[in-house]
């Protein structure tokens, strides 16, 4: 099916990533420069609104 994900654990990833791509634009931070880090293990730090 196009459009679909083939194991539920895919749609859970997607979920997880979009939802921290979210947040990171919502809160106008640099999208590229914060997911880099999160690969390094340095997280962007998310303070409440």
């Amino acid at each position: 099916m196009a459009g679909g994900f083939r194991k539920e654990s895919g749609h859970k990833m997607y979920c997880s990533i979009m939802t921290i791509v979210e947040t990171l634009k919502k809160r106008n931070m640099g999208l590229i420069e914060n997911i880099r880090k999160l690969f390094i293990g340095t997280p962007a730090i998310f303070y409440p609104v």
